[in-house]
């Protein structure tokens, strides 16, 4: 039996790899202890597997199971424990950023 996912549509799909390369060049010096998990987030930047729910929240789909999904809360900065998930919604927003730059050059 072959399962079929809907394409989710990349959140800045205007930003450039260079873009993703940048946002997410910035993550590992605030978050040291976050080690991979922060190429796993840019993974799932990258992937489409966030959807905005609100300003301050994104839907994850799982990587595993496209039926499940995650409710993830924008990090307040007091998050000591970073998850890839976590990290995918603190790039997203600064792809949104590269992209509005970029248009409105």
């Amino acid at each position: 039996m072959t399962t079929t996912v809907p394409a989710t549509a990349i959140v800045a799909p205007r930003a450039t790899l260079g873009d993703l390369a940048a946002s997410v060049a910035e993550l590992p010096p605030r978050y040291p202890e976050a080690g991979p998990r922060v190429q796993h987030g840019a993974f799932l930047a990258l992937m489409g597997h966030a959807e905005l729910s609100t300003p301050r929240a994104w839907w994850m789909t799982s990587e595993r199971d496209a039926t499940i999904q995650y409710l993830v809360l924008e990090d307040t900065g007091r998050a000591r424990v970073r998850t890839g998930r976590a990290l995918c919604v603190e790039t997203l927003p600064r792809l949104e950023r590269c992209e509005s730059d970029r248009i409105a050059r």
